[in-house]
């Protein structure tokens, strides 16, 4: 039970970076890479921002003190909500405490990194989507493919709390909505939107390869 808990947790906190990072709640970029928390815990992100010992303690700091509050939360028995509501309390105090930590270089490099690792799925974030000059119309269906995902996951999150759903069989699910949601996507952006994306996220990541794969960019 304690397993599942946690494991809730983790998925829990995996929507709230979401809607950080689609611009709910003012977070950076990099939904594939797990949002900005996710990303600058990472060693090879570390070392592309060419963070300071100093730096990479101080935000090991904020992380812990957040998985802290996660643990209180799971012992507590509050409800679902109760606790997204409390996560994205903690979340956006974290993302807070980490742009006080990166200077602004490394602040738009981390962003950079995450556009590339979100790939095509970065344009769920108005902040890109104003970036690309994207038209009504495109952002109409990119935000209704947007709901759409993220219906999805609720789902399976319900179906995890019910003990319906494994977590490998999630990881399954959403590596298969992954495709299909570039796949939407690719037919509602052009050629010259997908190019301009590419500009966007800077100099190559190179990314370590037992961090997981990149969103990819389509086209």
């Amino acid at each position: 039970m304690k397993t599942l808990r946690m494991t809730l947790i983790v998925a829990l906190m995996a929507a709230v970076g979401m809607a950080l990072a689609q611009g709910r709640g003012g977070g950076m970029m990099g939904m594939r890479g797990g949002g900005t928390m996710g990303l600058v815990m990472r060693p090879d992100v570390q070392r592309d921002l060419k963070m300071s010992e100093k730096q990479v303690q101080a935000v090991q700091a904020a992380m812990d003190d957040m998985r802290a509050r996660m643990e209180s939360m799971r012992d507590s028995g509050e409800d679902r909500e109760s606790m997204m509501m409390a996560m994205r309390d903690a979340a956006q105090q974290v993302e807070t405490k980490i742009k006080e930590i990166l200077d602004d270089a490394q602040e738009q490099r981390l962003k950079e990194i995450g556009i590339q690792l979100a790939g095509l799925q970065a344009v769920f974030q108005p902040e890109v989507q104003k970036g690309l000059g994207l038209t009504t119309d495109q952002i109409g269906k990119i935000n209704a493919i947007r709901d759409e995902e993220q219906a999805a996951n609720q789902e399976m999150m319900e179906l995890m709390r019910n003990q319906s759903l494994s977590r490998e069989e999630m990881m399954e699910k959403r590596r298969e909505m992954r495709q299909t949601t570039n796949k939407k996507l690719e037919g509602v952006l052009t050629d010259a939107n997908k190019e301009a994306l590419k500009k966007m996220g800077g100099a190559e990541f190179k990314a370590d390869p037992n961090q997981g794969q990149r969103g990819g960019f389509g086209g």
